[in-house]
């Protein structure tokens, strides 16, 4: 079993726990949140998990072969670079860093010194996202138009999110950082490098809270993209990834869903590879996502989103919200 250290147990350290939880070549070792009560939890949810003192314990525990960051994003670069220099490998959530300029120097450091590290984009392996980049590869859209991603949230931070009460301000969160990353990752890693042409933001009146809409306009590979995102009270949850070529098209639904339509006229979505079920495929995305993790561990072929793709997605993100 090869030993991870968890730094952060909020919404996403707990999800990574319970993924790691039941993956057979993994084991949550030992854990750190500055919230107490967050540790005590985790601790009474799994068995055999040893809460340390700090981060600096976590990273520095003798078991720990890699260390997952799911701590705030400003955070994360001290928290890198502090496992680097205890030659372990990093797998950081997103987004990389807000300060621009101290995540690349992160970055050529990982490059430099050949370091183990990815990050937690999960539509880098997860099983529809594979599927349909492979239909795409394989030329079954035909040739590439256009990919369309709109998403709605009835609320923002979401109803599962509101303990990661940061998620709501535009400093650090907001769902263009959380959730349209996502979706240009995607983008990236299918068709290619990412050009801006325009975006429009709106905020609210204050200078405090994230933005409530987002249409954007931009090329993959020079394949355009346009994204429309918006915070809706009583709307229906909506987060649709779609890739259009000239005979046909292909969308991810609800993150880990893939549907097609037979042609590009077509109003009509089948099932493209397999029935929905969304708590299978989510669980599915997640272990996917930790084999990919242990290849990387030990040194064979992987898919993982490596740092430099996460700082190339961010530096558009963030371009974004500049407008």
């Amino acid at each position: 079993m090869t030993g991870i250290g968890i730094i952060g147990l909020g919404v996403m350290g707990s999800r990574m726990l319970r993924q790691i939880d039941q993956h057979p070549e993994l084991d949550a070792v030992v854990a750190w949140d500055p919230s107490e009560t967050s540790m005590q939890q985790a601790a009474g949810s799994h068995s055999g998990l040893a809460l340390a003192q700090s981060a600096l314990d976590v990273i520095a525990h003798g078991a720990v072969e890699c260390v997952y960051i799911a701590s705030p994003p400003s955070s994360h670069l001290s928290y890198i670079n502090l496992t680097c220099d205890h030659d372990k490998a990093v797998f950081c959530e997103k987004p990389l860093s807000l300060d621009l300029g101290a995540a690349v120097t992160t970055v050529e450091r990982i490059e430099r010194e050949g370091r183990k590290a990815a990050m937690n984009f999960p539509h880098a392996s997860a099983p529809a996202a594979v599927a349909l980049a492979e239909a795409v590869q394989a030329g079954r859209i035909g040739s590439v138009r256009d990919v369309n991603v709109e998403i709605v949230f009835p609320q923002w931070p979401e109803s599962w999110q509101v303990a990661a009460t940061w998620l709501g301000y535009r400093a650090e969160g907001g769902f263009v950082r959380e959730v349209v990353t996502h979706m240009l990752f995607l983008a990236r890693r299918i068709l290619g490098p990412l050009e801006l042409t325009d975006a429009e933001i709106t905020w609210p009146d204050d200078a405090i809270r994230a933005e409530t809409a987002a249409d954007i306009r931009l090329h993959a590979g020079g394949v355009p993209v346009r994204v429309r995102g918006r915070v809706e009270d009583g709307a229906q949850e909506t987060v649709h990834w779609t890739i259009s070529g000239e005979h046909g098209s292909l969308r991810l639904f609800d993150w880990y869903g893939l549907e097609a339509t037979s042609d590009s006229g077509a109003q009509e979505w089948h099932q493209a590879n397999r029935p929905y079920d969304p708590a299978s495929a989510r669980l599915a995305a997640g272990q996917t996502q930790l084999d990919g993790l242990k290849a990387m561990l030990d040194g064979k072929p992987h898919a993982m989103a490596r740092l430099r793709e996460g700082l190339d997605v961010q530096q558009m993100i963030e371009t974004i919200l500049a407008r």
